[in-house]
């Protein structure tokens, strides 16, 4: 988003944001207007179940439905995704971990980070009945303990749920290059002959 753009995205969440407040729908309400992508945060109150749910609301970006589908398909793919994700959600919220805006762990990258274990855990381990427990204590020894974070990245979509660094780099740069407008040929590492 250009600077005009952003601010005037902030200006509708702001609107939003006092909309869903004076409505009673919102007890609590936070811009992120220096987040790549700005967001209101939203503490929403649904007096009949008494039931508090928190959500980020962003306008501008389109990539949202996918990603919702995408996280279907995986709870669908995966039954021990969900309780690890609530699991690990509340467990990042009682260490004040839970907020990507302040540097901790978002709810799609906790996704991925899970969705990338159950995809290297073996068939066995991932539908063993009684095996939630274990694929919590493999989840914090693998991204705790094991990963080479310097040689693989987590790319929860990828069969194996993992690829090298030198790759993301490399897309994650063409990607850039692409939205740049610049070409469609993926960059060359500094000394590399053609």
């Amino acid at each position: 988003f250009t600077r005009s753009e952003k601010q005037l995205l902030v200006q509708h969440l702001r609107t939003i944001a006092k909309t869903l407040r004076n409505k009673g729908v919102c007890k609590r309400t936070e811009i992120i207007s220096s987040a790549k992508v700005p967001i209101a945060k939203l503490d929403a109150y649904h007096a009949e179940t008494k039931t508090h749910i928190k959500l980020d609301l962003a306008i501008g970006v389109s990539n949202g439905l996918a990603a919702a589908q995408w996280i279907r398909e995986q709870v669908g793919e995966f039954p021990a995704l969900k309780p690890l994700v609530l699991v690990l959600k509340r467990l990042l919220q009682i260490h004040k971990l839970n907020n990507a805006a302040t540097g901790g762990c978002g709810g799609y990258l906790l996704i991925s980070l899970v969705v990338s274990h159950l995809k290297q855990c073996t068939p066995a381990m991932r539908d063993k009945k009684d095996g939630l427990g274990d694929l919590l204590l493999g989840f914090f020894r693998r991204f705790g303990v094991t990963h080479d974070y310097e040689t693989t990245a987590i790319a929860a979509s990828r069969p194996t749920g993992t690829c090298s660094v030198r790759l993301a780099l490399d897309r994650l740069s063409f990607a850039k290059t692409r939205r740049k407008g610049a070409g469609t040929s993926p960059p060359r590492r500094i000394g590399s002959k053609k």
